[in-house]
């Protein structure tokens, strides 16, 4: 629901913009792997502590203002987890313990532009993240964290473009900490990856 509001006020946002502003819609498609973020006691596991990496595959919006130069703008997603690669075994979340709905102010700057048109560029970003739990009391939390990304942007028409990135980064604080669907695994490190693709179209 915050999702579909969100991308209601973004839409109408750049309705209002002028042509000069050159803002620029986007969606795309990603996974992201937020490494072993938790770890099972000893107790939990008979051998010893155990890894446990947590894959999720974000849907993503975003509005930004500046053209091919420096850009501002906004990315909205809701991720939560689904297929995994997990010690050569293929798993997959029937019922994702989690769900995240993250909102993201980014910056970006082109790196290089390519001779036959499109650009590598360079951003950072401040994403503000509700991590949610389905089958649990616990309320949602909020966390924040900062990411870098590079991307490769490609024309594919006078409007319309093609975008490939990854990106790194970190929250600030353990969103898996003290919550019910977890209680046997120790929280570890926040670092998160990610890769996808996506279209923009200028508006």
């Amino acid at each position: 629901m915050h999702l579909r509001l969100w991308t209601c006020a973004l839409v109408m946002a750049a309705a209002t913009g002028s042509a000069e502003a050159q803002w620029q819609l986007g969606i795309g498609v990603g996974i992201e792997g937020h490494g072993r973020w938790v770890e099972s006691s000893p107790s939990a596991v008979s051998g010893g502590p155990d890894g446990r990496p947590t894959t999720t595959w974000p849907l993503e919006i975003d509005l930004s203002r500046g053209g091919s130069g420096r850009r501002i703008g906004i990315r909205l997603s809701r991720s939560r987890p689904g297929l995994e690669l997990y010690d050569a075994t293929l798993r997959v979340a029937l019922q994702p313990a989690f769900q995240v709905t993250r909102i993201a102010p980014e910056s970006s700057v082109p790196a290089h532009r390519f001779s036959r048109g499109g650009q590598l560029r360079f951003g950072i970003g401040l994403p503000v993240e509700q991590w949610s739990f389905p089958d649990s009391a616990d309320p949602p939390r909020w966390r924040v964290g900062g990411t870098v990304t590079v991307a490769i942007e490609l024309p594919m028409s006078s409007r319309m473009t093609a975008r490939i990135y990854g990106s790194a980064g970190t929250l600030f604080s353990h969103p898996f900490a003290g919550t019910e669907p977890i209680d046997d695994y120790i929280p570890t490190r926040t670092w998160r990856r990610a890769l996808g693709i996506g279209v923009g179209w200028r508006l």
